[in-house]
């Protein structure tokens, strides 16, 4: 997508709320070598990958116009219900595609670069095995 001034800009109040590029680009996964071109003047009407730019939605979608934020909003509102801990691993796959499917476009986007985030910063190679079916009825 291209880089507007708008998301020049939004880079730029979004560098500043953080307190530095290191510090952003910290929180959103996104290079801080990134970071500084979206925020340069000099990549105005540049690309940004939509995956870079879906990472850093969160941090600039306050600082950017309706007419952007629009494209990137939920679709209608998300109610959650808690995944109960203990449960076959099938009944908490289904509930995560439930609870998928209720999201926006951006909450889409911001989950799976989160997952993708922790995926990358894991440092044991083993296996995520999730617990046996509860047993006991729950009050």
């Amino acid at each position: 997508m291209v880089i507007t001034t708008e998301i020049v800009n939004a880079c730029r109040k979004a560098v500043e709320q953080a307190g530095s590029q290191s510090e952003l680009s910290r929180q959103s996964g996104v290079s801080q070598q990134s970071i500084s071109q979206i925020c340069s003047v000099a990549r105005q009407r540049n690309n940004i990958s939509k995956a870079t730019f879906l990472r850093l939605f969160p941090f600039l979608k306050q600082h950017l116009p309706d007419s952007i934020v629009g494209q990137f909003a939920p679709a209608s509102p998300v109610s959650f219900r808690p995944v109960v801990p203990n449960q076959p691993a099938d009944y908490i796959l289904n509930r995560i595609t439930e609870i998928y499917s209720r999201l926006g476009r951006a909450e889409r986007a911001e989950l799976l670069a989160a997952a993708e985030h922790l995926a990358e910063k894991r440092t044991d190679p083993a296996p995520v095995y999730l617990s046996p079916p509860c047993t006991e009825k729950l009050s």
